[in-house]
């Protein structure tokens, strides 16, 4: 894998955040815990309403420090925005050269 992201890891990266655990990350009732704030509680081996009442949350991580429950807790926002920004500035680029070739530009 290179620096510069191709389409098809792109594409992996939209479908990995798409995956995940629906509702806004948040840190648990339970000290080092990530749950998300969904009443959606996964089907075929989710947790029951019991975990999810004690965690406050479906759980997402467990055991975790401080920065790395920051990290988490922001990391489907941030990639979200990421991936928009990506696109945004993609789009931007193509026009700019689309405009450079229209007005005879090398």
């Amino acid at each position: 894998m290179g620096d510069v992201l191709t389409t098809a890891e792109m594409d992996a990266i939209r479908r990995r955040l798409e995956a995940v655990t629906p509702g806004r990350w948040r840190e648990g009732n339970i000290p080092g815990t990530v749950v998300a704030d969904t009443e959606e509680v996964p089907e075929g081996g989710g947790p029951t309403a019991e975990v999810v009442q004690r965690y406050g949350g479906v759980p997402v991580a467990s055991d975790v420090g401080r920065a790395d429950l920051e990290f988490i807790t922001n990391a489907k926002e941030d990639i979200r925005r990421l991936l928009l920004d990506r696109q945004a500035l993609l789009e931007r680029l193509a026009l700019l050269e689309e405009r450079r070739w229209s007005q005879g530009g090398v």
